[in-house]
């Protein structure tokens, strides 16, 4: 099974991401994966427990430097270079394909994010710093 963590970059806490991992294994045993996009906050905490705990995982970069990929969008930054201005999304897809359940830290949304589309689709959650949203069921 894999299960897609996604979350604020300026979140950590790995700490919790170990007692949340601990959870899935008493529900579910150890024969899982955890996806996630390899950046700072929420998605290093989940690294590290990851590691601490010896559970199986898989991150995928948004790659912001890559023109030739299928579906990208160039755009050139105040300095001329080229850059794919829609890594993020299509990283994103990338890490939803094949996700079995998705769980979203509800401190996803920070005042100066709220709104914003989290990688598990529709709009992040608001909520305590210290809660996780709903785990999504299978995907569709």
């Amino acid at each position: 099974m894999r299960v897609l963590i996604t979350g604020d970059r300026a979140w950590y806490d790995p700490e919790l991401a170990e007692s949340a991992l601990g959870r899935l294994i008493a529900r579910h045993g150890a024969g899982f994966t955890i996806v996630h996009g390899g950046a700072t906050g929420i998605d290093k905490s989940f690294a590290e427990a990851c590691g601490e705990l010896g559970i199986e995982q898989e991150f995928h970069s948004a790659r912001w430097r890559e023109p030739d990929a299928p579906g990208t969008l160039i755009r050139q930054d105040n300095n001329g270079r080229q850059y794919v201005a829609n890594a993020g999304p299509l990283r994103n897809a990338e890490m939803v394909a094949g996700a079995r359940s998705c769980a979203s830290p509800s401190s996803a949304t920070w005042p100066r994010r709220r709104g914003r589309r989290t990688a598990c689709g529709g709009r992040s959650p608001r909520g305590s710093r210290r809660t996780w949203s709903r785990t999504i069921g299978p995907s569709r």
